[in-house]
Formats: C-alpha cells, structure tokens, sequence
C-alpha cells in the first residue's frame, strides 16, 4: 500500500484509466474528480495492472495469447504500456521497446498531472458507452 503522493505519474494515470473496471469510476462532484488526497492510502490493485492487462499490451504475434475476456480501450492500452516501461521487469520492458518501438520522450508526453482530469472524464465517457458504470 502507497499514499496517492508516493505515486508515480504513470501509476495514477493507471488508476484514473482502470477505475471504471476496478470500482465503478471516478466520483465526481460539481464537475470535479475526486481523487485521492496526497495522504490517502491507495491499494496496489488500483494503480498496478493484472497479469492479463499486461499480456494484452505485451503479447504480438506468435506470442498472442487471449488472456482476458473483455478489450482495452487505446486509454487504457496507452496507460498499462507506461506502467510497464516505468515499473515492468527487464523482460518486459524489452518486449514492450521491441513490439511497440518506444522511446522515453512518447511514454513521459502520455502522462503528466495536468491530463488526468482529462482522462478521468474521457474514461468515464468511455465507460458509459460499454454501461461498465
């Protein structure tokens, strides 16, 4: 467990962009997210992706494997892959390098606090369209 403040830019985006599936959406209030206080402890399952989400942005090819029954939207598909170049393992950072052709300077202009109430409005949108919340 982590205070929100601990948090890297890439596991809160995480958070905003998984929260429709992980718990419902974002609340918000007088059209304003609310989002964790700096303080406030968050579990990892929030801002950490599973194993499968993980597959879905690592897994090309011959190495494709189905392992989650529902589809990413490109949000979420972009903010598991920053996850992963910034948290990942070795392995998977180099897979993720290999298949996707990244280089730092397209993971860091993805992610930075000022686009999180952005995201948080265009997931939950998003998440209205497939009535996840």
């Amino acid at each position: 467990m982590s205070a929100w403040g601990d948090l890297s830019l890439a596991q809160r985006n995480l958070y905003v962009a998984m929260a429709p599936i992980r718990f419902g959406g974002i609340p918000i209030v007088n059209n304003v997210p609310q989002l964790p206080g700096n303080n406030e402890v968050v579990s990892p399952r929030y801002y950490t992706p599973f194993e499968g989400e993980i597959n879905c942005v690592l897994d090309t090819g011959d190495e494709l494997v189905r392992t989650i029954n529902y589809r990413l939207s490109s949000e979420q598909l972009n903010t598991v892959r920053d996850w992963v170049f910034y948290h990942g393992t070795n392995e998977q950072i180099g897979l993720l390098t290999h298949y996707w052709d990244i280089v730092d300077n397209d993971i860091i202009d993805d992610i930075n606090d000022a686009n999180i109430p952005n995201n948080i409005a265009n997931i939950n949108i998003i998440a209205m369209d497939y009535n996840i919340i």
